[in-house]
């Protein structure tokens, strides 16, 4: 097995002039570039009548995202009708002709960029798939379309591959302590924004999945496998995968991951590679490249590589052994090949167990609802709807019940009566993604073991603030595409213009046009001003503030038209506070700073990097931690979660002169440490057995019952304080550890925690007890400044909406509190 990294080399070597420039090394020597792989797709689809590439979007640093099809050359020339069978069979309609007998395996390389050995490895499939005188590839192809992805994160494999180069001599050095091995912060694992582009399949945050989604949607395969590394010490995984399942799984699901695993087996038993499998890697979190296409019909599965960023090219295992990047090659292409095998064999079960599958999702019956059901006029419905829209899910309006059904009330956590009006939105589960609505909405799937890989929790309605009600039986909907409220463009009124920010479009809105320079003062009570009611939270522009003539043209051309923009014609109040009172608060425009870099988290970085820039629409500024310059120049800086305390430390003398800090997650351990702060962590109670007298065989569940490994709260809010305005009294946070801190002694508790128990997803028994009435959001002055403290991630994965508006508020609205 050594040297079985030698199939693309062959086949170059016989292969035209085009791949001969850029590969004169054997596949497992270097690893390549992403553009070398690039260039490499074109020339076997330009070469190949086995061949067609798609180009299926850019990543954010301009890398060309690419999805190659390998058939038999009749095949590829009918792809379109290949793809039209497998949509009849999801719509239940017949799939007739000779290109319906045909099931399309998909095949994704290198979703975390350091993980590096996988793009090779697919470059050797890819000679494989493409070589006419290949006789298993020949036989694969009788039955299947292979759809293969080389590369799913361009930006960090390069990140990655550019660290390797740098730092590798000409000489391979195996010892995992030299330089080569330590990969610099932030990695290679993470995309351009430092998201992990395999816990976004569902949530689709990033312009990588949202271009992939649409041709998976297009497609629909039959069986999608997701090649991955881990730690260089680890033997190779793949399926059958460990519990927990969803329940959502079917058993011919769970069936064909026995026949992928007997045959994988199989072929590295004859080899003498080490593997396992039902360990580690389960099937719960909705949002992964195995999950995903599991709750979309397909049988999807991880596959998983020792190595990982530290192996380099070569690295020393605890054996002794010396662990080579053709190693990791052979074993990726080898499990890639039994799985072709498997597939090839089973094809007519693949193709009748998809209609099955699509059949009983049209049905209605495989999960929690019959239909759910979302009040209109709610501002978290332009961001969920259309999400649901781009998974395929269809939504719409149905005629108000005579009498009211049974039902679950999300924000309550109760069942009851529900009815609807004929605005109100409604999510039928009869339709062919049903399977992927349940398991992204359904307030609490069944966990079959506690011992699971992600978080717990999700449920879209939580995580977009909306109010959802399920309800049994099915409803009859007249399926409407979403389309936001418009507004037409304001004109300015004798005293000013106002914007009442509820949506996450209303909040960008207020960051552009303080960025353009337009003056705004906050509303801290309510007003009415001539027939319009003004809440709490409103941002006025008042044309006595204002430095530019066109301040009203500004703000007009600023406003997306989902965004009303009110003309105020006076500054007289009918009801509620005027216009000039003490009340209407001037909003300076904050300058704001991240820190990044070493000494922070990655991911947390990332998270706040991707919501200024893509959803704020303004590039945000990181400092880097290990070098920061002055901070005098910024009122707001942000603390992203995980941030080390050597780091935080460098912002107390920065809070104690005027300015705004803002702590997440972790960082609230580092920041509890200053003797300026009153923010006391809370000692949890001790458990009253012994761990001592817990067999060593149990301790790893044992301490499962005192952790929390993502499950969704209530929270209490405090909706008098600029943090909260326009978002009532309830909201819902996704906590992810175990830390308790105190309600503050000093300072503002915008939000504490409702209950010891969660509201949805699974926490140890011993793990939340005396949570209820601890903080959960607070703002605490100190010196002349204040922090703002957020022990849960607001902005987790980017898909937590609920937690945006309070991240939001507390940056723009920072001098008003």
């Amino acid at each position: 097995m050594k040297k079985m990294g030698t199939l693309l080399l062959s086949a170059l070597l016989a292969a035209p002039a085009f791949a001969q420039t850029r590969m004169s090394q054997a596949v497992g020597e270097r690893y390549h570039w992403h553009h070398e792989v690039a260039e490499l797709a074109e020339g076997w689809a330009n070469r190949s009548d086995r061949v067609e590439l798609v180009t299926y979007g850019t990543t954010p640093e301009g890398r060309p995202l690419q999805l190659l099809a390998f058939g038999l050359p009749e095949n590829v020339a009918h792809l379109d009708a290949i793809q039209a069978a497998q949509q009849a069979r999801a719509e239940g309609r017949p799939a007739e002709g000779p290109w319906s007998e045909i099931a399309v395996v998909w095949l994704s390389y290198d979703v975390h960029g350091n993980e590096a050995s996988c793009t090779e490895a697919a470059l050797e499939v890819m000679a494989e798939l493409a070589d006419p005188e290949s006789e298993r590839a020949q036989r694969w192809l009788q039955d299947l379309v292979v759809l293969l992805d080389p590369c799913l994160n361009p930006d960090g494999h390069d990140r990655y591959v550019h660290f390797v180069s740098q730092r590798s001599n000409l000489v391979r050095n195996p010892d995992p302590g030299h330089w080569s091995h330590s990969e610099p912060w932030p990695g290679g694992r993470l995309n351009h924004y430092l998201f992990d582009l395999n816990r976004d399949w569902a949530w689709a945050r990033q312009p990588e999945t949202q271009a992939r989604l649409a041709q998976y949607t297009s497609w629909l395969p039959h069986v999608h496998a997701d090649f991955h590394e881990m730690g260089y010490d680890s033997p190779y995984y793949f399926a059958p995968a460990a519990a927990p399942y969803h329940d959502l799984i079917t058993p011919w699901q769970r069936t064909f991951q026995e026949h992928v695993g007997e045959g994988t087996a199989a072929a590295f038993d004859a080899e003498h590679v080490r593997y396992f499998t039902r360990e580690d890697f389960d099937l719960f979190y909705p949002s992964y490249g195995d999950t995903y296409p599991i709750f979309r019909g397909a049988i999807g599965m991880t596959y998983e590589q020792g190595g990982g960023p530290r192996s380099g090219l070569a690295v020393t295992q605890e054996n002794g052994h010396v662990l080579t990047l053709e190693d990791r090659i052979a074993h990726h292409v080898m499990s890639t090949f039994a799985l072709l095998d498997v597939c090839a064999d089973q094809t007519p079960s693949l193709l009748s167990q998809s209609s099955a599958y699509f059949e009983a999702a049209r049905s209605g019956t495989n999960g929690s609802f019959g239909a759910y059901v979302l009040p209109a006029g709610q501002p978290g419905l332009a961001q969920l709807l259309p999400l649901l829209a781009q998974h395929g899910i269809a939504f719409g309006h149905a005629p108000a019940p005579r009498t009211a059904r049974p039902g679950y009330d999300y924000h309550q956590a109760v069942n009851r009566p529900v009815t609807w009006t004929a605005d109100d939105w409604i999510i039928p589960s009869n339709q062919r993604h049903s399977t992927l609505l349940h398991a992204m909405m359904d307030p609490n799937p069944a966990l079959e073991d506690s011992l699971t890989y992600d978080i717990t929790a999700w449920a879209l309605p939580y995580a977009f603030g909306v109010q959802c009600y399920g309800v049994g039986g099915s409803v009859a909907v007249a399926p409407t595409a979403f389309a936001p409220a418009t507004h037409p463009s304001s004109e300015p009124g004798a005293y000013g213009m106002a914007v009442i920010p509820t949506t996450a479009e209303g909040r960008a809105l207020v960051a552009q046009a303080g960025a353009a320079g337009l003056a705004a003062r906050l509303l801290t009570r309510p007003s009415h001003i001539g027939d319009r009611a003004l809440p709490a939270g409103t941002v006025c522009y008042l044309a006595d503030d204002q430095h530019r003539a066109d301040w009203a043209d500004a703000l007009n051309e600023l406003r997306p038209a989902s965004v009303e923009v009110i003309g105020l014609e006076s500054g007289h109040a009918a009801s509620g506070v005027d216009l000039g009172s003490d009340a209407v608060r001037w909003m300076p425009v904050p300058r704001v700073a991240v820190l990044a870099g070493p000494g922070t988290r990655a991911l947390s970085v990332g998270e706040i990097w991707w919501h200024f820039e893509a959803e704020w629409g303004i590039s945000p500024t990181l400092l880097d931690a290990e070098n920061l310059p002055s901070l005098e120049d910024w009122d707001v800086i942000v603390l992203p979660d995980g941030v080390r305390s050597r780091v935080a430390a460098q912002c107390e003398d920065f809070v104690q002169q005027g300015g705004t800090l803002m702590a997440i997650g972790d960082a609230l351990d580092a920041v509890s440490r200053w003797e300026s702060t009153s923010l006391t962590r809370r000692d949890r109670p001790a458990a009253e057995e012994q761990v001592e007298a817990i067999p060593y065989g149990e301790r790893r569940r044992h301490w499962a019952s005192s952790s929390v490994e993502g499950a969704i709260f209530s929270l209490q809010v405090d909706d008098t304080h600029p943090i909260a305005y326009l978002e009532g009294e309830r909201a819902f946070a996704l906590k992810q550890g175990t830390a308790q801190w105190a309600p503050l002694e000093r300072g503002h508790n915008v939000a504490v925690y409702a209950s010891d128990d969660p509201i949805s997803g699974f926490v140890g028994h011993t793990a939340t007890t005396g949570l209820a009435q601890q903080l959960a959001i607070g703002v605490e002055r100190v010196g002349s400044g204040q922090i703002v403290y957020f022990v849960d991630n607001p902005l987790f994965r980017g898909f937590w909406e609920e937690g945006k508006a309070y991240f939001d508020r507390a940056i723009l609205f920072s001098a008003a509190y």
